[in-house]
């Protein structure tokens, strides 16, 4: 089965007759709405994201060294209109640039709130002492007191 036949027998979605997006909604689900799919490529079983998967089997392969962006910013968008290409640092730009990217306490991933990294860069106490009171490792201690990490959030 070629990768056409794969998509059309796997993706299932919806379009949105006012923002024209194909709104996938089966899929393993991924960070960020994010759909993926096991899919067969290259003779090679792959997990692929499915805009991924739509720019494909829609525009042809994805280079090396590039991503494919949402000119929507809708991450269950599979339209082949709505993706480009483009690289990791544009893509990061363009969350930028769109107000999606979440910095401190709306971080979702993030381990300490604001006021704790502002108690670690004001403590005396070791980062092994501070790794013991708080979720993260020394290092990490090290590099909030340092600057090198959460830099960002004040």
């Amino acid at each position: 089965m070629d990768i056409k036949e794969q998509f059309d027998r796997t993706v299932l979605w919806d379009v949105n007759k006012i923002t024209g997006c194909w709104n996938t909604y089966n899929g393993a689900k991924k960070h960020e709405g994010y759909r993926t799919f096991q899919i067969k490529y290259n003779n090679k079983n792959k997990t692929i994201t499915a805009h991924r998967f739509s720019y494909i089997v829609h525009k042809g392969d994805i280079p090396n060294g590039l991503v494919v962006m949402h000119t929507c910013d809708n991450p269950r968008c599979i339209n082949p209109k709505h993706l480009i290409l483009g690289t990791r640092k544009q893509n990061t730009q363009d969350m930028i640039d769109k107000g999606r990217h979440y910095t401190g306490e709306g971080l979702s991933r993030k381990k300490l709130t604001d006021q704790q990294i502002i108690n670690i860069r004001n403590s005396t106490e070791s980062s092994y002492q501070l790794a013991k009171i708080y979720p993260v490792s020394p290092t990490q201690i090290r590099r909030i007191k340092n600057g090198t990490r959460c830099a960002g959030i004040l």
